[in-house]
């Protein structure tokens, strides 16, 4: 196996690589196990890549695999013991990260996305989130999710500072405390499309200077659907969302912006289906353009 001491060396000194080399394990199925950590393994040359393919790595409590590379993980495991959870794949925003088919379980959190500062985003598809704290955790850039599956996650993605369009689609996010919780910096897009986010506290919090949209979307079972605080909350032209069985579907916290009318939703059999207070802009804009702008 490969493992890293306590500085992040592997066979006792850092790696070096020279022009257009780096680290590549292949296995022959998802969680084949090509390495084990039982300290951080540092990879940290910028230009040096690193693929894991039809492979697992098996993180020891506390360790994580730190890349800043070119990074590709696909069809591949990175899980740990319940028992002493572990700190997952940190990146930074390099380019040329892929991440698809892959299974992150029993961490602290299973990826960290340092992007503040870095020209990119980051994109992951066709994954299994299960048993983590925070499933994925990024600071600054956009993000897409599309066809993963999460279950049993305190929090699937916490996003700070997010920048830009990001997306969530196609996806399952199931029993958890949080299933999204974003917050956005001025212009930040947030789209969901055809995602069912349900039995959590928060099936979605948003907050910042954030538009929030979504589409085709079910939030259910959960304590409260919708979060939307200071946010930008656009769910009107026929968008069809589900919002039933909630104890309280829509929740505002001085939100400058609201719009429901003509959404086609549905908040049958939830208790409550739109509570809280509005933003001294958003009453100012109610006052003088009616309440057919909020469609309440």
């Amino acid at each position: 196996f490969i493992n890293p001491d306590a500085r992040g060396w592997v066979g006792g000194a850092a790696w070096t690589f020279g022009r257009n080399s780096g680290i590549h394990l292949q296995g022959s199925r998802l969680g084949h196990l090509r390495a084990r950590l039982l300290s951080n393994w540092e990879v940290t040359q910028s230009d040096a890549y690193f693929t894991l393919e039809h492979g697992g790595i098996r993180l020891e409590g506390n360790t994580r695999l730190h890349l800043m590379g070119p990074t590709r993980i696909i069809h591949s495991s990175l899980s740990g013991d319940t028992s002493r959870l572990h700190h997952g794949l940190w990146l930074h925003g390099q380019p040329h990260i892929q991440i698809s088919g892959c299974l992150f379980e029993n961490g602290e959190r299973a990826i960290t996305s340092v992007q503040i500062g870095f020209v990119n985003g980051l994109r992951i598809t066709n994954s299994q989130f299960y048993n983590n704290q925070t499933a994925i955790e990024t600071h600054g850039k956009s993000v897409q999710i599309t066809a993963c599956v999460a279950r049993n996650n305190h929090t699937f993605w916490r996003g700070y500072d997010i920048e830009g369009t990001s997306t969530v689609q196609n996806s399952t996010i199931s029993v958890g405390q949080h299933g999204l919780h974003v917050m956005g910096q001025h212009g930040a897009l947030l789209s969901i499309s055809e995602t069912r986010i349900d039995s959590h506290h928060t099936g979605v919090m948003a907050f910042g200077s954030l538009h929030l949209t979504a589409g085709c979307a079910s939030f259910r079972y959960n304590q409260t659907g919708i979060y939307a605080g200071n946010t930008h909350l656009a769910l009107s032209n026929d968008v069809r969302n589900d919002l039933r069985f909630n104890q309280r579907a829509i929740y505002l916290e001085e939100p400058d912006w609201i719009e429901l009318r003509g959404g086609g939703n549905n908040f049958s059999g939830s208790q409550v289906y739109v509570q809280g207070m509005l933003s001294g802009r958003a009453i100012h804009c109610l006052n003088s353009l009616g309440s057919s702008v909020y469609g309440m």
